[in-house]
């Protein structure tokens, strides 16, 4: 007898730093309804280290502005330097003005005003990550974020 055996593919890996566990917990939530596996860093430089030990894997990476260590900004230069064509996106509740020009300067994929919606970050990561996310179910709630 012969078993054939089909390759699995393996979940793409969205990065979420957040300095906040709810708000991780609560992304993470949608993210993994959406067919991703979700990786957390609780500050910019725990941000920048999840990127150098995931890139061949992350489909994306969401990171709040206001984070303590490395803030989400300076972490977004940082990952654009070494993982150019990750897609990443930007959160917060307010844009600190001490932000504002090496924003400009990045090149992201998108912004998150908290709160956001279930569809709002659903249409923004299939907008992001294309085909790597997987069609959610039908009967999901929205739970605002």
């Amino acid at each position: 007898m012969v078993t054939a055996f089909l390759p699995i593919r393996a979940r793409p890996l969205a990065l979420v730093a957040d300095d906040d566990p709810a708000i991780q917990a609560l992304v993470a939530r949608v993210i993994n309804r959406l067919g991703l596996v979700a990786v957390f860093a609780d500050n910019g430089a725990a941000a920048i280290a999840a990127v150098e030990a995931h890139r061949d894997s992350l489909a994306c990476a969401i990171l709040d502005i206001v984070m303590p260590i490395v803030n989400g900004v300076d972490a977004a230069h940082a990952i654009q330097a070494t993982a150019p064509g990750l897609p990443i996106v930007l959160m917060s509740s307010a844009i600190p003005k001490a932000y504002r020009d090496r924003i400009s300067q990045l090149r992201l994929a998108g912004m998150l005003a908290k709160p956001f919606s279930f569809a709002t970050l659903r249409d923004l990561l299939r907008h992001v990550t294309g085909d790597a996310i997987a069609l959610e179910k039908e009967d999901m709630y929205e739970p605002q974020l």
